[in-house]
């Protein structure tokens, strides 16, 4: 039986080796490799087997815990996620993504919106200028139908009043007004 040598490497070997490996020409080598479908599609399977176990979620997870309990790691991250989050340009597509998973409308689509009631809420007329906050949109919580642009006020009153179950609960509100006048 043939015995396997075990090879011990210098740390001169380890720093010629790195530096062989951040050559311009081994980084293009590495590149044309990783390029294959053959390595790609090897390496995608060998992935999705990784993230498919029980055991292997589980053990991410604890790691994960383990890595975030160290001093610090809470305001780390943090600050990278607010750093990530306010970068130039992404404040109009969390607009975008929200608009589409809330209410299946495109930026485009609440544009017109907003040009068409002309930068004004719709019950109350007031215009965006006035505003903190920007126009928010309004819709029925049973059919999913968008009804229009409302200030905060508005649409916060017709949640208060359950307008999509009962819309007499409304009516009666504005007649207590009034009458009370």
């Amino acid at each position: 039986m043939k015995t396997k040598r075990i090879r011990t490497v210098t740390p001169e070997q380890k720093a010629r080796a790195k530096a062989r490996a951040q050559t311009p020409e081994a980084k293009a080598q590495r590149k044309v490799y990783h390029e294959r479908p053959d390595v790609k599609a090897r390496a995608k399977a060998r992935i999705a087997a990784k993230r498919k176990t029980p055991e292997a979620r589980a053990k991410k997870k604890a790691s994960e815990r383990v890595r975030m309990a160290k001093p610090g790691m809470q305001a780390k991250r943090t600050s990278y996620q607010k750093e990530w989050y306010n970068r130039p340009g992404m404040a109009a597509r969390k607009r975008g993504f929200k608009l589409k998973f809330l209410y299946g409308m495109s930026t485009a689509d609440y544009d017109k919106m907003y040009q068409d009631q002309e930068a004004r809420c719709a019950i109350c007329g007031i215009h965006q200028s006035e505003l903190k906050k920007a126009l928010g949109v309004d819709h029925n919580h049973i059919t999913d139908v968008v009804r229009g642009l409302l200030c905060s006020n508005c649409n916060t009153a017709i949640g208060k009043l359950n307008s999509d179950t009962d819309s007499t609960l409304l009516r009666r509100a504005a007649d207590y007004i009034d009458n009370n006048n």
